[in-house]
């Protein structure tokens, strides 16, 4: 990424940032966890043994190329990350391996709740997963990580 961009992406960090507090800080943390590996654990499962085993093998398949062609995008973009930078507070750094660009979190979000949102066209659906890949992807830069 070219300086400008990545001061122009620094300083957008840093806008959000002015937003910060202890509360907000606790809200990120859940709400970036909800793309951890262990939430993957457990609705994977429930989706393949409980609500519908041909779309839980699905999702799965999903999520397991998306995760690679991250990381292959990941691997060919090289973008460091704020960790460490000037003017920007990284909170959970332990979520934050690698690479910055593509955010693995907004990503497989987008995966996970873009499957469900196609699969059931359900209003409800549709608003928990445009409000969760919003916050998934918002929480990122709140905490410093992307």
């Amino acid at each position: 990424m070219g300086c400008r961009r990545w001061l122009i992406a620094s300083n957008i960090i840093k806008d959000i940032q002015l937003l910060s507090n202890p509360i907000l800080d606790y809200f990120f943390i859940l709400i970036t966890s909800l793309r951890s590996s262990s939430f993957y654990f457990l609705i994977l499962p429930l989706f393949y043994w409980c609500i519908d085993r041909r779309f839980g093998v699905k999702l799965g398949l999903m999520l397991i190329s998306s995760i690679y062609v991250n990381t292959i995008i990941k691997e060919i973009t090289t973008v460091a990350r704020p960790i460490g930078s000037p003017g920007i507070r990284s909170i959970l750094t332990q979520s934050a391996g690698g690479y910055s660009f593509p955010s693995a979190h907004a990503q497989v979000s987008v995966t996970l709740w873009g499957t469900m949102i196609v699969h059931y066209k359900n209003r409800t659906i549709n608003i928990i997963g445009i409000v969760l890949i919003l916050l998934i992807s918002f929480s990122r830069l709140y905490l410093g990580l992307q």
